[in-house]
């Protein structure tokens, strides 16, 4: 894989519960929606890419790059016939977040007890473009992913994440291991209930 496809790797935020994942097979560059088929993309120029059109891609599909002042990509514009919609890319260099914090970046998963069943609950934890936390939440059981977060903060310990799109609120305590957070467990409120809900990594 040439540095120049590395450039592009990553996640891209389209609209809430939009994201847009690029990898590489290889040289080969591909593009996936949330719970979409890996697309090939064809290079057309700097930057720029497109979806050859099919079955599956019945309409015109442009992707570029977009890159800031120090020349790395940190945004997506799609045009889909004629229309754009731009994405800023999810961060997880290292250094944007540091310390502890640096091992919250990526997946986490627990599952919280409702009278007669058990539901999954996870939170995936990145570094916005200012270095400050961001995260989203997904419901796997409901198959729902990356539901918007307003607010992500964590502070001597302690980890607060509030969705007002679901109306909860989860305030944890992280437990470290030689530097690294190993696991979180605190309360998931929502509406009237609060409910104990544990959360460790997600193994790659």
């Amino acid at each position: 894989m040439t540095k120049q496809l590395t450039d592009y790797l990553g996640h891209y935020h389209m609209a809430p519960r939009m994201v847009v994942s690029i990898s590489a097979d290889g040289d080969q560059l591909m593009g996936q929606l949330r719970g979409r088929p890996l697309l090939p993309l064809q290079h057309d120029g700097e930057d720029t890419f497109s979806v050859p059109k099919s079955e599956m891609v019945p309409v015109d599909l442009k992707l570029h790059f977009g890159r800031n002042e120090q020349g790395a990509v940190d945004h997506l514009i799609i045009n889909q016939n004629g229309q754009d919609a731009r994405g800023e890319k999810l961060h997880t260099d290292a250094g944007l977040l540091s310390g502890a914090l640096e091992s919250l970046q990526g997946d986490w998963l627990g599952s919280v007890g409702f009278p007669g069943r058990k539901m999954r609950i996870g939170m995936s934890f990145f570094a916005n473009g200012d270095g400050s936390l961001g995260a989203y939440i997904s419901s796997p059981d409901q198959h729902v992913s990356y539901i918007p977060v307003t607010r992500a903060e964590y502070a001597d310990g302690s980890l607060t994440v509030q969705s007002e799109e679901v109306g909860a609120v989860y305030e944890g305590a992280v437990k470290e291991k030689k530097g690294r957070i190993v696991s979180i467990k605190g309360k998931w409120n929502q509406k009237d209930q609060s409910i104990t809900l544990k959360l460790t990594p997600v193994s790659a």
